[in-house]
């Protein structure tokens, strides 16, 4: 009996191992490859000689970035020097399959047949978008592993009350909350409310999700103790000023500072050289840390980890603010292009176009079948300015707004039951889809669909689980208000493996 309930279960974690492997061995016959060199592209990353030969000093002192991403990778490169991109590729590839293995867990932990749930784990992991952050060492791909992961310690330490499922939810909150910026502070205070407040006459075993808060306060203490800069990300200040001012005109802009409203520095582009913000802060001290000095990388491109970075991103925020009280509709007017942007394919995104190539065609067909987006490849500039139905994804668009709207209505309903475990998993997953959806559609312009990559697992499942419970009311001839009634989602027995 034991060892027939054992195969069962076995049987979908086996077969989906089996679908990643052959999946990834047919993609990269089909030429993707892992593209290791965003190291030395992408200015997100501190330059890599500085990597190889003061990786702990940069890291302490890094301002730009919160600093997990760049130190694994100067932790890579010293170790395996020849091999670095296949030591990469690899962890890359093991957090898809542990991707995989959570999404199948989260959709039986949400009551799905295992067929189902299999079912969903084996399409996102056979998707391009899936295939192509794969395969882009960058930041996006492990926090949507370690995102998702996060659900699954949270309904075992939900269930199960035990400290490692709860110290294991803390490590994948700090990590994520220390890799990208995006998860900011408020972000993960969100995620450690949930957890409190679904502990009902537990809060102690809460108490195991303190580390993740003091590891991540502690890093934004530090910025604060160094550049006066309560934050991860210095760079926070040149991002908003780069979105607010995609639909101000230069000569509005000439117009205000002549008028005192904003600074000089708000007719210079974000991102530019250390030398023009020198130019603006010319007492920048000098540290005798590289890092915060060197004027250029190794590879001749601009340092933007330098400290001059800390000065402008002060003005950038506190011009951007003022623009956007002082004039409100040009802030406004950017936000529907931010959400047309965010309802692409996250595969349709350009730095990642040479990884894609190779498999364009099917990417096409992937996108018109499953996202309802018929076209793609449109400029920045277009994206920013007009609107195109065939770029935008349809069936996206639709599952988004039935998840952001029906959840809510969801909960409600079951607002007396919110304690037990699978509301709770939902709330979580509906904190992180707001977030993420609000970030990244109010804060940026340009990369708003590989920021909701990171969320598209919870997108997926919600959506089916909506949908099943939709269809299943209308059979049973009940109504939207409590959407298949008031019985949790089953609870299956299957472990995470």
């Amino acid at each position: 009996m034991f060892k027939e309930r054992l195969r069962r279960e076995m049987l979908a974690p086996v077969a989906l191992g089996a679908i990643f492997i052959l999946s990834r061995i047919l993609y990269s016959n089909a030429g993707v490859q892992f593209d290791a060199d965003t190291i030395t592209r992408t200015w997100h990353f501190i330059d890599i000689d500085l990597l190889k030969n003061d990786l702990w000093r940069s890291i302490y002192y890094i301002h730009t970035q919160p600093p997990l991403m760049n130190l694994l990778t100067g932790i890579g490169l010293q170790l395996f020097p020849a091999s670095y991109a296949s030591i990469f590729h690899a962890f890359f590839l093991l957090g898809g399959f542990l991707l995989t293995l959570a999404i199948y867990y989260l959709g039986n932990r949400l009551g799905f047949p295992q067929v189902l749930s299999a079912t969903l784990a084996a399409w996102f992991a056979l998707s391009p978008a899936t295939v192509v952050f794969e395969n882009y060492y960058f930041y996006t791909y492990p926090t949507t592993v370690l995102l998702t992961l996060s659900a699954v310690f949270l309904a075992r330490f939900l269930e199960k009350k035990r400290a490692l499922d709860g110290l294991l939810l803390s490590i994948m909150l700090a990590v994520n909350a220390l890799t990208w910026s995006l998860f900011h502070l408020i972000w993960l205070l969100g995620c450690l409310g949930i957890v409190a407040f679904l502990f009902k006459g537990y809060r102690r075993k809460a108490l195991w999700l303190l580390p993740a808060f003091l590891l991540v306060f502690a890093w934004y203490a530090k910025n604060k103790i160094f550049y006066d800069s309560f934050t991860v990300s210095t760079w926070a200040g040149l991002n908003l000023f780069k979105t607010v001012t995609t639909n101000i005109p230069e000569d509005v802009r000439k117009q205000w500072v002549k008028d005192g409203l904003v600074s000089e520095l708000a007719l210079v582009p974000p991102y530019r050289s250390p030398d023009v913000y020198l130019k603006y802060f010319p007492l920048t001290p000098l540290t005798d840390i590289p890092l915060l000095d060197d004027i250029n990388m190794s590879n001749g491109y601009r340092n933007q980890h330098h400290l001059s970075y800390v000065y402008a991103g002060e003005q950038y925020t506190k011009d951007a603010v003022r623009m956007i009280i002082y004039a409100p509709r040009y802030y406004l007017s950017m936000l529907p292009s931010a959400f047309y942007i965010y309802l692409h394919s996250a595969s349709d995104y350009e730095h990642t176009n040479n990884i894609r190539a190779p498999i364009d065609g099917w990417d096409t067909v992937w996108n018109r079948l499953f996202y309802g987006q018929w076209r793609k490849d449109e400029s920045l500039v277009e994206r920013s300015h007009t609107f195109s139905p065939d770029h935008l994804g349809w069936w996206l668009a639709l599952s988004f707004l039935l998840v952001i709207t029906v959840t809510p209505v969801y909960l409600w309903s079951q607002r007396e039951n919110l304690y037990k475990l699978d509301y709770g998993l939902i709330l979580f997953m509906l904190w992180n889809i707001v977030f993420i959806s609000a970030a990244g559609i109010l804060l940026d312009i340009g990369e708003n669909n590989r920021t909701r990559f990171g969320i598209d697992p919870f997108l997926l499942l919600l959506g089916i689980f909506f949908l099943r419970r939709i269809v299943s009311s209308q059979k049973e001839g009940r109504n939207w208000g409590v959407l298949g009634g008031h019985r949790p989602p089953r609870t299956p027995h299957t472990p995470f493996y």
